[in-house]
Parts: C-alpha cells; sequence; structure tokens
C-alpha cells in the first residue's frame, strides 16, 4: 500500500498546532533545472507520519473503522490520556475511502487542539 502525501492544508492546520515538519521528518532532495544543477530540501510528509505526531505529542488516536453497511471507512478520535472517546463519525457521515477518512480524522483532531 502506498503512503499518502498530507495536503498543504492539513500540513499548514498542524504546523499552526505545534508541528514542526522540517525537526520531525527526512525530506527528499530533488534535483531542478533553474538554470543550475541545484537541490532543493522538500520533506515530504504522509498522513500516517501526521497520525504518529498527532497520537505522540497530542494524545489523540484516530481510529478508522470499516461499515460493512456502506462498504466505506469512518473514524472516531480517543484520548489516549484518559481512553475516552471525543468524536465519533463512523455513522454520521457515510462513509470514505480509507484515506480520506484518515485525513478528515486528522483535521478533525487538529481543530480540537486550542
Amino acid at each position: 500500500m502506498e503512503e499518502k502525501l498530507a495536503t498543504k492544508y492539513l500540513i499548514n492546520l498542524a504546523t499552526k498546532k505545534g508541528f514542526d515538519r522540517f525537526k520531525l521528518q527526512k525530506g527528499i532532495s530533488i534535483p531542478l533545472h533553474d538554470g543550475m544543477d541545484e537541490f532543493k530540501y522538500f520533506p515530504r510528509i504522509t498522513l500516517s507520519f501526521l497520525q504518529t505526531w498527532l497520537r505522540k505529542t497530542h494524545k489523540f488516536h484516530i481510529e478508522i473503522c470499516y461499515m460493512n453497511n456502506v462498504l466505506k471507512y469512518g473514524f472516531k478520535i480517543i484520548d489516549i490520556t484518559t481512553n475516552t472517546e471525543i468524536t465519533d463519525f463512523r455513522f454520521k457521515i457515510g462513509g470514505f475511502e480509507y484515506d480520506k477518512a484518515l485525513e478528515n480524522g486528522l483535521k478533525h483532531s487538529l481543530n480540537l487542539i486550542k
């Protein structure tokens, strides 16, 4: 399964909540041909990496759940410090593809951080 990259919107939202992509994840060097042979550094942030950061730093776990009735995925957000369910979007939305469910779970979790 291929790792899905986080969207620019999601990375910006995470950055506002304390995520520092330059300290936390190795990026890649990309050769650019803008007049000189030059390499620039761009970190590639995946959804799973953001999910891990959110769990370790803010103690929110995003659980992705398969829903048999709609053959799609939903998510719920759990506060792992108290083991309580904060929100459950498994049955309220109608379902997503797996990566979209994870992305939406990340957005909702980041918006919970003050």
